[in-house]
């Protein structure tokens, strides 16, 4: 009866945190984008010169750091349903070791079988993954230590794992040599909040099994003290894991000029986002009207349509405080216009909608904060994919 009550009190603890947290979240990468974009802006000023720029690199970077600590805490926190795409494995443990061990005394070197199967997962999640299982082994190891990350395919038969169905997977291994952990701590490792570090959160590892969860895998480890750790988690392999991607991404190049002349109706609740938007998609040649809420979004979409002069595309956030966000103004919208090209924006990265956008009539998605380069990207992608034979 303790353990029962113990473990709903936990749960609850995790409930209310997530609330806080998904609100938190929402106004921090709302935040976070007006200050990267402005960034990026002033970075590619005619008058920055490079020192300037090298600052702005690292002002860039530390927003980088925030966001991955924000979604951290909201992945483990609210569930964090993964925003799939397919994906290789091996680029996600190569590029995120690149990153997070850049400038440390340890390094990791990545080993993955030739035909390694591709796997859906959310990109951003699986690096979180990586990311954490590369510093929780760099803290144990020495220096010069090595990393080893080794990626194959594995068939798993019928009760071939527990919590596993039978089919085809890929697992990775991320193995140290260092420390170990002692057997009195095994059973905790995964534990939220619980750190053996003086300077640790205790939420890495919690965060990794979780986001494994969600993507339908499970992860397993062994230790021994004087000897290393290793960890080994599981991801189901794409249905479509030789194939190529249905469909192939124009290069940057090719969407030169998309953008020239198009009408696109951005909606954000907040003024200095909203600004930004409407300043990179003038500058990248398009005809740009900015609101505040879905009700404005949807009545300066009605009257351009009354006038002749229609939008092509629109940007909306996906929630607005106190006023009818993103998904209800888009319904609004599509009733006139079924073949309305839509791009959806929140701070929610978890949110549903942001999982499973199609679903809810948008062409794209774009989790905040996003870069003047990846709002500009987005929307020259959507259109070009969108264009009528």
């Amino acid at each position: 009866r303790r353990k029962m009550e113990d473990a709903m009190l936990r749960q609850e603890r995790l409930e209310v945190v997530g609330r806080l947290a998904g609100g938190i979240a929402h106004d921090f990468n709302n935040s976070l984008t007006t200050i990267l974009g402005n960034v990026n802006l002033a970075s590619e000023s005619d008058n920055a010169g490079e020192d300037v720029r090298e600052r702005l690199g690292v002002a860039e970077r530390a927003i980088r750091q925030a966001q991955h600590l924000t979604n951290q805490l909201i992945t483990f926190a609210r569930g964090g349903k993964p925003v799939k795409e397919i994906a290789s494995l091996a680029t996600i443990a190569a590029d995120t070791a690149g990153l997070c061990l850049s400038g440390m005394s340890t390094c990791a070197e990545v080993f993955a079988a030739p035909d390694l199967w591709r796997t859906e997962v959310d990109s951003g999640q699986m690096a979180q993954v990586f990311q954490n299982l590369y510093l929780n082994a760099a803290e144990a190891s020495r220096p010069g230590d090595v990393i080893e990350v080794r990626l194959c395919n594995e068939p798993i038969p019928e009760a071939g794992h527990p919590g596993l169905p039978a089919g085809l997977y890929v697992r990775a291994s991320v193995v140290d040599a260092g420390e170990g952990i002692p057997s009195s701590l095994l059973g905790r490792i995964f534990d939220p909040y619980y750190s053996t570090r003086e300077r640790g959160g205790g939420m890495g590892l919690a965060v990794v099994q979780s986001v494994i969860r969600q993507h339908g895998g499970a992860i397993d480890f062994e230790s021994k003290l004087g000897v290393g750790s290793r960890f080994h988690f599981w991801l189901p392999a794409c249905k479509e894991r030789y194939a190529e991607p249905a469909t192939v991404r124009p290069a940057p190049a090719a969407l030169l000029g998309v953008g020239a002349g198009v009408r696109v109706l951005a909606m954000d609740d907040d003024p200095d986002l909203l600004d930004l938007e409407r300043r990179v998609a003038v500058r990248a040649g398009y005809q740009v009207v900015a609101t505040r809420s879905g009700e404005d979004a949807l009545a300066a979409f009605n009257a351009a349509r009354e006038e002749g002069s229609p939008f092509e595309l629109v940007v909306l956030d996906l929630t607005v405080v106190g006023g009818m966000g993103g998904v209800e103004a888009l319904r609004g919208m599509k009733a006139l216009d079924p073949d309305l090209l839509a791009i959806v924006a929140s701070g929610y990265s978890d949110d549903p909608v942001m999982a499973d956008y199609e679903h809810y009539g948008f062409a794209a998605c774009l989790p905040k904060p996003f870069s003047t380069t990846q709002l500009s990207d987005v929307m020259a992608r959507t259109l070009a994919a969108g264009a009528k034979p």
